[in-house]
């Protein structure tokens, strides 16, 4: 049987050190989260979600947002992204 590891997890630009039986949740609307193995030990984790028709997903270190409609995944700049304004009726 493998041992499950460590490993840091980077959570809004702050890093916490995982190990066995720690536990984490983030509740959408989240902040950007991303889990890191720099030990030589494997990691092993599990993890869960929804698997929603649409999602939009903002990765803040690439300056990338993800937008997936079903099976159509496409990335954009975060830079050329643009706040909505008043819906004019």
């Amino acid at each position: 049987m493998c041992s499950p590891g460590k490993g840091i997890a980077e959570i809004d630009d702050q890093e916490f050190e995982v190990e066995p039986g720690d536990f984490m949740a983030f509740p959408t609307p989240s902040v950007a989260h991303h889990m890191r193995n720099p030990f030589t030990e494997d990691l092993v984790y599990l993890f869960g979600g929804e698997n929603l028709e649409y999602e939009i997903a903002d990765f803040p270190k690439l300056g990338k947002r993800m937008l997936r409609r079903g099976q159509e995944i496409d990335v954009y700049e975060l830079a050329d992204t643009k706040p909505f304004g008043p819906l004019e009726g």
